[in-house]
């Protein structure tokens, strides 16, 4: 046998090793992609009693859910600015909103605001959650249309 290669006892235990090692990698690599996608999706949210009782773990920090229903009335809308205020039925914060929203966002809809929080100007949003009714009613027939049959 040539001089530069390795017995087959050596081999095989660098095989092992390359094995065992290549493998701890792939396992490290699959469990830090599971930890990090769960760690987005498992974000929870506040509520808003909680956001404002509480201000000093959430006052400036970005990516801050906040749930509630929408305030009737204060909805204000110009453009793609959107204030308007939600509400736990106890507490009730301002929010600022610039972008589309969902077609359920109207008075009373539960919502789910995420943002950047400063205890004396609200919550500056950057995506609204607004949740679909759970109870589904058909549009009554209106002047024109036709029941389907």
């Amino acid at each position: 046998m040539p001089t530069w290669m390795p017995d087959q006892g050596e081999t095989m235990e660098h095989r092992g090793l390359k094995l065992t090692i290549g493998t701890l990698a792939i396992l490290g690599a699959l469990g830090y992609l599971l930890y990090a996608g769960l760690k987005e999706t498992t974000r929870y949210y506040v509520t808003v009693t909680e956001l404002v009782e509480s201000p000093p773990p959430y006052a400036g920090t970005a990516g801050i859910r906040v749930a509630g229903k929408i305030v009737d009335g204060s909805i204000a809308r110009k453009g793609l600015d959107l204030n308007f205020q939600i509400t736990d039925g106890k507490r009730a914060i301002p929010v600022h909103y610039h972008g589309l929203v969902p077609d359920t966002f109207k008075y009373g809809a539960d919502v789910v605001a995420e943002g950047l929080y400063r205890p004396h100007q609200g919550l500056a949003a950057d995506l609204i959650l607004a949740k679909c009714p759970s109870k589904f009613t058909p549009k009554k027939e209106g002047r024109g249309q036709r029941a389907s049959t």
